[in-house]
């Protein structure tokens, strides 16, 4: 049973994360990554334990991966601000550190951007040369 939609497939994604998203992945596209499609990671029995998860925590599905970056886009007023959210967020931070440190993946940059830096509600593109700022200032 899927408790968390970022425990299964991405059904309904709001139209402002999903631009947020499609913004991010352009500018990673011109920085000459490559982004990987559906990349979700189930957690190792050791991660499971060592943070006391139970069953019910089976993995995470970042919402952009490339060669070198994991990243996370989150929205200032959405469920992400529910504590329940928070944990899942953190605990899925946790996991890159973990999966580094056990060689289940080579090393990553781990980063979270906010959808309100990117895109309006109506997922339309915000200022260019803001947008441009804020993912030089908070990715590379």
């Amino acid at each position: 049973m899927i408790k968390y939609q970022s425990e299964g497939i991405r059904k309904g994604e709001p139209l402002q994360h999903r631009e947020a998203r499609r913004q991010v992945e352009l500018y990673l596209l011109t920085k000459g990554r490559t982004i990987y499609d559906d990349i979700g990671y189930h957690y190792p029995p050791e991660f499971v334990r060592e943070h006391k998860l139970g069953y019910k925590f089976a993995g995470h599905s970042y919402d952009i991966v490339t060669e070198k970056e994991i990243i996370e886009i989150d929205g200032m007023n959405t469920r992400h601000s529910k504590k329940s959210q928070i944990i899942n967020d953190q605990i899925a931070e946790d996991y890159i550190r973990f999966a580094i440190e056990h060689n289940f993946m080579i090393q990553k940059h781990f980063y979270r951007l906010l959808q309100e830096e990117i895109t309006d509600p109506q997922g339309r593109l915000l200022d260019p040369k803001d947008v441009a700022d804020y993912l030089k200032e908070h990715l590379f």
